[in-house]
């Protein structure tokens, strides 16, 4: 399950005398929901990888404004002239 977006994938898993072995790829922080349901036998395993691949959507050209809710305590909106990481803003 990818919490943030509210979805739940199958996982890619083996099981094995046993043993049910689920391979995991996390980003450094990362972190992944893993629930066990009902036995593997009722649900065989479809995917073939646990990790999560992005694609660009859409890439940001010139500026562009964010809205923000208020109510957090930030401004109602913020101009940015190109992209940049959140950590080297001003």
């Amino acid at each position: 399950m990818r919490s943030v977006e509210g979805i739940v994938l199958a996982a890619a898993y083996t099981q094995s005398n046993g043993v049910t072995q689920l391979p995991l790829k996390l980003d450094p922080c990362g972190s992944q929901f893993v629930v066990f349901r009902e036995p593997a036998q009722s649900h065989p395993a479809q995917a073939k990888r646990n990790e999560v691949r992005y694609s660009i959507l859409n890439e940001l050209s010139g500026p562009w404004t964010v809205a923000f809710d208020t109510k957090w305590g930030g401004p109602a909106s913020a101009r940015f002239d190109k992209p940049r990481r959140l950590d080297q803003s001003q």
